[in-house]
């Protein structure tokens, strides 16, 4: 009919458009009409006015300017105070958060009362989220932010009639995004029953907005109405443990306050996944599901309308988990997901194309299926694309190795386990390297193995520890230019290339801002994790099975390799040295914990020397005893020729044996953080 092909082509037209064909072509139409039919179309159009009179204005410009010269006055007024010591701070925060907060219900009357102005109401919370944004960022402007911050906010949600629909208090502006997503997700179930199929087509591009502005976790917690994300039951039939779980339920329980019995129901403990055919639903809500995905004023009609909200979520998180793929939006596609199954496979083919793209398509790729203990897949992975990691992924690949530890890929976790610390060693080498430029030469190699003879206690050997430290340190610069001086104590950063020399790697640059990924290959260069990864290693090394031999073949390449590493007091010498130079902070960690390490072997190493020299007594006076007996304590030390008395003696391949280092009960767990190990490192002076 001509009719709904002018109304599809009508919904097509820019709002600019659709109002002239209106004004030259439709109204026109009412004079030819018979006069009935005009008085009908009249009266209708009148109906509509009288419905929306009372509908809130939504003046973005006005509320725009509003808030800029608040924050503007804020500014002014905390360089003011520098001066004068008196301020308004205080008032002009409180200020911009109600003349915020108050618009709200505004917002959410126009979308779910009115079922009008979608993309205006979208426009405006944006908005909203984007002043909380700066508010958040120029609260310590002239005082402290702790005030902001926990500037108590209570917010009700009202009708048009005056009733409260729902209550909020929550602390401080950062968390305001609980009352935002909890409008926003009123305004898409609305727009999915009332809006035009032009209008439901922008949803994506909402959600995108969404996503850029509060970050890709706030798609989940959308559906929730704002509140923090929770496991769902695919997930514990998983038997996963989700990373965002945590006590926030019980913390947005105590900071929400619900009117009467209407929001007594409105946030219930348990699983928060529903079934989509709404068969547990009926009209007047005696039966109605209580879970997160629902509001508890919904209508029937509105409640089905989360379905394709939920849908569109869903799509884009897929979308983005197929470009930065990662175990937290793998968890939230679980999580929301109706078939879980369904998602499950399909993401197994993904990472299946994509794992070895690039490093954090791998470790995302790690990550997930060590949440699914799936040892197959990180033995493939590790195989084929085990090249792509670098040294921040080193706790992924750590608990990967933990876990291949306890099934059928032992071996090969025992590989990667001593090919990463001889990686490690062989990166802290380097590093001291840097620092003490001449350890290599020929003449300072000669002085060090001389000076290792003499006796510990002895004064002559103290000196000539000093005087061959400063020998082989590297050269620093000199004084720091005045002006460059000044620079660094405004904050600003030293760029590379205005120094020459050891200092010149960009001192106080990359810890500018330790939360910023872009400078994370900088630091990556500059300021290596070398003790944690080394430390990290050590530690799993001491609870996997087989794990101490290679510790202690370890050892023996570290003390071939840093043969300065036999006397202590000589690493003690270096690491003062190191400690007059921040920018060194990394090498000088890296160092004492080799330290460590090498202490803590030589302790196992001297114990199992004593052991030997106690049971060798008893084997020469009974050697018939002890074959007769089959006791394996006449064969648990090897018999080799002990090394000669000096104050830390070599240990050779032979000697490796000698460790009689019991094993931990049980295989490793995979934890993200290894604990300390009672006897290790830690407890080694």
């Amino acid at each position: 009919m001509l009719s709904s092909k002018l109304t599809e082509v009508f919904n097509t037209l820019p709002s600019e458009a659709q109002q002239m064909l209106v004004e030259k072509h439709l109204a026109g139409l009412l004079d030819l009409m018979p006069k009935e039919k005009s008085k009908k179309v009249l009266a209708a159009a009148t109906r509509l006015q009288r419905k929306f009179n009372d509908a809130p204005k939504l003046d973005l410009r006005s509320k725009r300017k509003e808030i800029t010269s608040l924050l503007d006055e804020l500014t002014r007024d905390a360089k003011i105070s520098f001066i004068k010591e008196r301020s308004n701070r205080d008032e002009l925060l409180s200020e911009v958060v109600h003349s915020l907060v108050s618009w709200l219900n505004d917002i959410w009357s126009i979308v779910y009362e009115y079922n009008v102005n979608f993309l205006l109401a979208h426009t405006c919370l944006l908005f909203v989220a984007d002043a909380l944004a700066q508010l958040s960022e120029s609260s310590s402007l002239g005082g402290c932010k702790c005030s902001v911050m926990n500037l108590p906010v209570d917010f009700t949600l009202r009708d048009k009639h005056g009733k409260i629909v729902k209550r909020f208090s929550v602390m401080g502006p950062q968390n305001l995004d609980r009352i935002l997503l909890w409008i926003w997700r009123d305004l898409f179930v609305s727009l999915f029953a009332k809006g035009t199929e032009r209008e439901k087509k922008k949803v994506p591009d909402f959600l995108e907005d969404i996503e850029a502005l509060l970050g890709v976790h706030a798609l989940e917690r959308l559906l929730y109405g704002g509140r923090p994300s929770e496991p769902s039951c695919c997930l514990r039939l998983l038997g996963t443990k989700y990373i965002g779980e945590d006590e926030s339920e019980e913390e947005d329980e105590e900071d929400e306050e619900y009117e009467d019995e209407d929001e007594e129901d409105d946030y219930i403990d348990g699983d928060h996944s529903c079934e989509d055919d709404d068969s547990d639903y009926d009209a007047d809500g005696s039966d109605r599901c209580t879970c997160n995905f629902h509001a508890s004023y919904w209508s029937e009609h509105l409640n089905k309308e989360r379905i394709p909200l939920r849908v569109c979520v869903e799509k884009r998180l897929f979308s983005i988990f197929e470009v930065t793929p990662s175990l937290g939006i793998y968890n939230t596609l679980l999580n929301i997901s109706h078939n879980a199954l369904e998602i499950e496979m399909r993401i197994s083919r993904l990472l299946s194309k994509i794992a070895g793209d690039t490093a954090d398509n791998l470790v995302a790729a790690l990550d997930i299926h060590i949440a699914n203990h799936e040892t197959a897949s990180i033995a493939s992975l590790l195989k084929s694309h085990s090249y792509l990691l670098r040294p921040r992924d080193a706790v992924t690949l750590q608990v990967a190795v933990a876990m291949l530890a306890d099934s059928e890929y032992r071996s090969r976790s025992l590989a990667i386990l001593e090919k990463e610390l001889e990686d490690c060693i062989r990166a802290i080498y380097a590093s001291v390297h840097t620092c003490f430029s001449h350890i290599e030469d020929d003449a300072n190699k000669k002085d060090l193995l001389e000076l290792l003879k003499l006796p510990i206690a002895a004064a002559s050997r103290k000196e000539r520890v000093q005087q061959w430290a400063e020998r082989v340190i590297t050269a620093t610069n000199g004084p720091m230019h005045p002006m460059a001086f000044a620079a660094m104590m405004m904050g600003l950063p030293m760029m590379p290339g205005t120094e020459d020399g050891d200092d010149a790697d960009m001192l106080n640059y990359v810890d500018l801002d330790r939360n910023d990924p872009d400078l994370d290959d900088l630091r990556e260069e500059y300021r290596p994790e070398l003790k944690g990864i080394f430390e990290g290693w050590t530690q799993l090394g001491q609870t996997m099975k087989g794990g101490p031999v290679i510790l202690a073949k370890l050892y023996v390449k570290a003390i071939e390799m840093m043969p300065w590493l036999r006397g202590s007091d000589v690493v003690t010498e270096m690491t003062n040295r190191l400690r007059d130079r921040p920018n060194k902070s990394h090498v000088l960690d890296a160092l004492v914990n080799l330290s460590t390490f090498a202490k803590m072997q030589r302790k196992k190493l001297s114990l199992a020397r004593g052991e030997q020299r106690r049971n060798k007594p008893q084997t020469a006076s009974s050697p018939a005893a002890g074959r007769a007996s089959g006791s394996p304590s006449s064969t648990s030390t090897p018999s080799f020729p002990l090394p000669p008395t000096a104050t830390h003696p070599t240990p050779t391949a032979a000697n490796i044996a000698s460790f009689g280092i019991p094993l931990a009960n049980g295989a490793p767990q995979p934890p993200f953080r290894f604990p300390p190990i009672p006897g290790g490192m830690e407890d080694v002076d």
